[in-house]
Parts: structure tokens; sequence; C-alpha cells
């Protein structure tokens, strides 16, 4: 049963996002949300507290991912007439909107999971532009892969 639950929101996630949701401003950054934790989903038990911690932090940097995407699309998307967070928004406030979500992980995955998750307040440090994006986003892909896998290991070997 919880393996349907996850592919049916999963699929609904996704389907929403790609008809309609990537163009709206918020409403972009929020699928992407959904979509990191129903994909988290198959990997917990329900029921698991933990499990939904986990997926929590995986939604909130999925966010800051998908608010970086969108700066690095921002001059395409204007030209195209794509509304997302940094056409809308601009460029500065969709990096202040990514900076808070690093925060917002930061402290979630610190207070809920265990210290090292603190890791991902080196995140605030990343600059966050369009002419910058594309490093940024491997930057930031590196240090929440690597942060991820420092909580993996915490939480299996001893917390």
């Amino acid at each position: 049963a919880g393996l349907a639950l996850t592919a049916l929101v999963n699929v609904a996630v996704i389907v929403l996002y790609s008809g309609a949701l990537k163009h709206r401003p918020f409403a972009d950054l929020t699928a992407m949300g959904a979509w990191g934790v129903s994909m988290a989903m198959v990997g917990f038990p329900l029921d698991s507290a933990d499990g939904w911690r986990f997926a929590s932090l995986l939604g909130v940097l999925c966010m800051v991912t998908e608010a970086v995407q969108t700066l690095r699309d921002v001059s395409s998307d204007r030209a195209a007439g794509v509304k997302t967070t940094a056409v809308a928004l601009g460029a500065d406030a969709t990096g202040w909107i990514a900076r808070s979500l690093i925060a917002l992980a930061a402290v979630l995955a610190a207070t809920q999971l265990h210290p090292v998750g603190a890791l991902l307040a080196l995140g605030l440090f990343v600059p966050l532009s369009p002419e910058r994006a594309n490093a940024s986003w491997d930057v930031l892909r590196v240090l929440f892969g690597l942060t991820w896998l420092a909580l993996l290991a915490a939480y299996r070997f001893g917390r």
C-alpha cells in the first residue's frame, strides 16, 4: 500500500509539474519540493518518523536546486514567456529564497537528524546569480550529496 501511494503521489507531482506548475512562480519550487519528498517515500516505511525527517530535508534541498535551475534559465524563460519564480521575482529575490531554503535545510538537518547537517549552511556562501548558476548548481549538488551521505552514515552507525 505504501509503494502504491508513493507511486501515485510521484506520478501526480510529475504530471502536474510538467503540465503547468513549472511555469508558475512559487509553484515551480513547491512542486520540486513535493517531488523530492515523493521520490524519497520509496525508501522508508510510511510510519517512520525518521524517514519523514529525511524526506522533508530532501524536499527542501530539491526546492533549492529548483530555485538555482530557474536562475540558470531566467533569460531563456523570460524570452519564451515562461513565468518561473526567477522571471517573476527577479534573480536577486530568487537567490534570497534559495539562501533562506538552504538555511532552513541546515537547521532541519542539524536539529532533526544529526549536527553534521549544519554543513549545509556552507551553501549560503555559494554565489547565486544567473551568470554563475551553472557552477553554483554543481557546487550545491556536491555539498548536498556529501552532507546527505554523512547524515545517512551518522544515522546508520550511531547518532
